[in-house]
């Protein structure tokens, strides 16, 4: 076992003539320290990367479940729907309905730049919403086969 009690101050204690430290113990100390610097530099910059990694999840996937919202909505009100074989690539993707009141309803989805985009069409005004941002077409940049 280690050193206990009065023999650990006897270790301890110093020569009446010496003062400081040596050489050797200044080193070791130095080491030890630069070693558990190292490590917790090491952890802090782990948990900044994790950290962005799912900020950017959390990012993407609100922007999917907006993009499934607006989508399902759309598809559940139209009777007719045109477009769908070429999205997002061709053309945009375009729903129709007969409103109540007999007026004609139409929602185009388009992707341009990585942002899509819902233009609805009430038969009055065209009104403009971004539903996702940094949306990609690229097979090698989702999951989805």
């Amino acid at each position: 076992p280690g050193l206990q009690g009065d023999a650990m101050m006897r270790w301890l204690r110093r020569r009446p003539g010496e003062k400081g430290f040596t050489l050797i113990e200044m080193v070791v100390s130095l080491a030890v320290t630069a070693f558990i610097g190292l490590g917790v530099s090491v952890a802090i910059a782990q948990i900044t990367t994790q950290t962005a990694t799912n900020t950017n999840y959390t990012a993407a996937s609100q922007e999917a479940a907006s993009a499934v919202h607006w989508i399902g909505q759309d598809i559940q009100m139209a009777q007719s729907v045109s477009g769908s074989a070429g999205f997002p690539e061709v053309n945009g993707l375009v729903m129709s309905w007969t409103w109540w009141d007999n007026s004609d309803r139409t929602v185009t989805y388009s992707l341009q730049n990585g942002v899509l985009t819902r233009s609805y069409d009430d038969g009055y005004s065209t009104y403009n919403t971004v539903v996702a941002r940094d949306v990609s077409n690229d097979p090698h940049l989702t999951y989805c086969t």
